[in-house]
This record gives C-alpha cells, sequence and structure tokens, in this order.
C-alpha cells in the first residue's frame, strides 16, 4: 500500500492497520471507492483477489450476495500436492463441535495406482449436527483439482448422502472422495 496515500481519499484501515478496509462487497468507507487483493490484507490468494474482484463488480451493479471467506481453497504445489479447504480438525476441536471425520487412502484408488502415485489420502470432516460437509484436505495425486469439488460441496453445504448420491466416473482420483463420504455412513466401499 506503499505510495497508495488512501488516507487522503479518507478511506479507513482493517482495525491492524495493516490493509484497506471493505464490507462483504469489497466496498471502502467512501461509497464509491472498492478495494480487492493484497491491499484488503484479508487473504493474499489470487484465486481469492479474483473472487473479490467479481464480488466488487456485482455490488456496483447493485447485486446480493458478498464475500464469504468459508470455502477457500488452499493449494500447496508440491509433490504430492496438498490442497484444503473449510475447517480443519483443529478448529473443529477448538469450536467444541460435535463432527465426524472420514480418511481414505489413494492406495485403494484405480487411478492413482495406475499412474503409479498410491501415496496420500483425502479427509472429509462433517459436522454431524447439520450433517454438512465442513472440512476437506487432500495430500495426493490431483489435490489441486479434487480440492475445488470440495470447495463446491462445503460452499453449497452438501451433505455426505448428497456426495454418495452422485455418480463419480472411473477410473478417476475424484473417486476418493465418494469413497470418503461413504466412510462416513456405511463406510469405503474400497478401503486399502
Amino acid at each position: 500500500m506503499e505510495g497508495l496515500e488512501v488516507e487522503r481519499a479518507g478511506i479507513q484501515l482493517n482495525e491492524r492497520g495493516r490493509g484497506i478496509a471493505v464490507n462483504e462487497h469489497m466496498r471502502t468507507n467512501v461509497e464509491h471507492i472498492y478495494a480487492i487483493g493484497d491491499v484488503t490484507n484479508i487473504m493474499q490468494l489470487a484465486h481469492v483477489a479474483s473472487h473479490q474482484g467479481i464480488t466488487a463488480i456485482d455490488g456496483i451493479l447493485g447485486e446480493s450476495g458478498g464475500m464469504h471467506y468459508t470455502a477457500i481453497p488452499n493449494v500447496i504445489f508440491t509433490s504430492p500436492e496438498i490442497a484444503s479447504v473449510g475447517l480443519l480438525e483443529d478448529e473443529c476441536k477448538q469450536q467444541g463441535m460435535d463432527y465426524s471425520v472420514s480418511k481414505v487412502s489413494f492406495a485403494s484408488n484405480g487411478k492413482a495406482l495406475t499412474m503409479n502415485e498410491p501415496e496420500g489420502f483425502i479427509k472429509l470432516i462433517r459436522d454431524n449436527r447439520s450433517q454438512k460437509i465442513v472440512g476437506g484436505s487432500i495430500i495426493g495425486p490431483d489435490a489441486s483439482s479434487l480440492i475445488s469439488t470440495l470447495t463446491l460441496a462445503i460452499a453449497n453445504e452438501l451433505t455426505e448422502q448428497q456426495i454418495t448420491h452422485t455418480v463419480f466416473a472411473h477410473p478417476t482420483t475424484g473417486e476418493v472422495i465418494h469413497e470418503a463420504a461413504f466412510g462416513l455412513s456405511i463406510g469405503a466401499l474400497h478401503q486399502a
């Protein structure tokens, strides 16, 4: 934010003074000024900034909605890839949530085996009160792509039953999501 001189425009900073304060529509305290991305110091991820931009445009056009941060995917491009979205198990414990966890290994996934990448797992977390999926982590092949499916499930408050009633293509690494959802009810069908 160096050199922007936002205080000259009357723009307020967030409570930490390290970013521009915005509402859920990305509008600052100055009605016609919006801020997105790193200058807001909310989440410094390119995909968050892009979505904040869409949210700002929607706000300018008077459309309802707003920016929500409960289903933001995080990806680490290592080998194997690591990705997560929603709540972590430690956060569920801290909140005193009644939750269940299902963990399925990629060693039971036909596509991962044919790719010679059986290392890793998927973990799904379900809020037992609402039955909704609230978190997920993936370490393994295609994690950066698979996390989008979990993001969609969490953002749309899907239950494990809605996921198990969805047909997943075979053979794909995406089937580990299906298996983990079954793990929250009747048990994974192909657990190694």
